[in-house]
């Protein structure tokens, strides 16, 4: 019987731990907090792409094959070939008062 009270207790921790880590992944996935009044923050986004654009004229393109009529028409391929962002900064959200129902 003392060994499985001390097994309990040891294992104890581990699902503490467990649900702690779930409960933490929860409230993440819901989404970064924000009060219209109480929140203050300071952000800096980097952005660095690069974008290829490439254009080709099709001659004679049937455009509309009911009347057979034929045209002329550009083709643009545009093309994101690097797009690394960074976010840095800080957000403080103050205790919400009686005013976050008003």
């Amino acid at each position: 019987m003392a060994a499985a009270i001390g097994a309990l207790v040891a294992m104890a921790t581990y699902a503490e731990r467990g649900l702690m880590g779930k409960l933490r992944s929860s409230a993440d996935a819901v989404g970064v907090q924000y009060h219209p009044k109480q929140t203050t923050s300071d952000f800096t986004l980097a952005i660095d792409s690069e974008i290829k654009t490439e254009s080709k004229l099709v001659k004679d393109q049937l455009i509309d094959p009911l009347n057979n009529i034929k045209a002329d028409v550009m083709v643009t391929t545009t093309t994101l070939i690097q797009d690394d962002s960074t976010k840095s900064g800080n957000e403080k959200v103050n205790a919400l008062g009686s005013d976050i129902w008003k």
